[in-house]
């Protein structure tokens, strides 16, 4: 039996995708470490100093304004957990 009306493509079987979406991740991932080590040489900040910088940005509206908060000194609102 065909699923695939006539006209339609076949989309790729569900194992192909899955590879290609890891693939570009892995891509994606390796591009922002690079990134982030050109942008840390630059500011002579470590790889880790970013990430917590990052925290910081992405974390310091939702605390409250509160730094404890974002790095979870105290209750942090569930989207930064």
């Amino acid at each position: 039996m065909n699923s695939v009306f006539p006209g339609e493509r076949a989309l790729p079987d569900r194992g192909r995708l899955n590879q290609a979406v890891r693939d570009a991740l892995r891509h994606l991932s390796t591009q922002l470490s690079l990134l982030t080590h050109r942008v840390g040489g630059r500011l002579e900040l470590k790889g880790t100093d970013l990430e917590c910088l990052d925290l910081i940005d992405t974390c310091w509206s939702a605390a409250a304004g509160s730094p404890g908060n974002a790095i979870r000194m105290t209750a942090a609102p569930s989207s930064c957990r």
